[in-house]
């Protein structure tokens, strides 16, 4: 299989990362890419993110400074007035900061507790 510079990007971001949960953060983006294999992936904002054709940025991983672990739900860099409503979602999983962006702190979680809800947000919250 050959590695696209995107992947190369991502792979050695992760080589570099000095985090308490490297593993986890990994698994996060293999759920990514289930979820929604059309995303392209690359390193924007010194950090993993996934963007649609249509949408632009859409989902970014905060893993600095460390402990931080989140998953950040965004609909790109500007601010839009025209938001979405938020998709349904379990108590508790996202906090929505604005109407564009929502969080998914991990800090008192683990992903294998919420990756199947965690699957159907991404799935419902991305326009590919």
């Amino acid at each position: 299989m050959t590695s696209s510079p995107a992947s190369d990007d991502i792979n050695a971001y992760f080589a570099a990362l000095t985090h308490p949960r490297p593993d986890e953060a990994l698994a996060l983006c293999a759920l990514i890419r289930a979820s929604c294999p059309q995303l392209q992936v690359g390193i924007k904002w010194n950090e993993p993110n996934y963007a649609g054709q249509i949408q632009g940025d859409c989902l970014t991983l905060r893993l600095h400074p460390a402990p931080a672990f989140q998953l950040v739900l965004h609909r790109g860099a500007k601010i839009l007035a025209d938001a979405p409503p938020h998709p349904a979602t379990p108590k508790g999983l996202v906090v929505w900061k604005s109407a564009d962006r929502g969080v998914v702190d991990f800090a008192n979680r683990t992903l294998d507790l919420v990756a199947d809800d965690l699957t159907a947000l991404i799935r419902a919250r991305v326009q590919i």
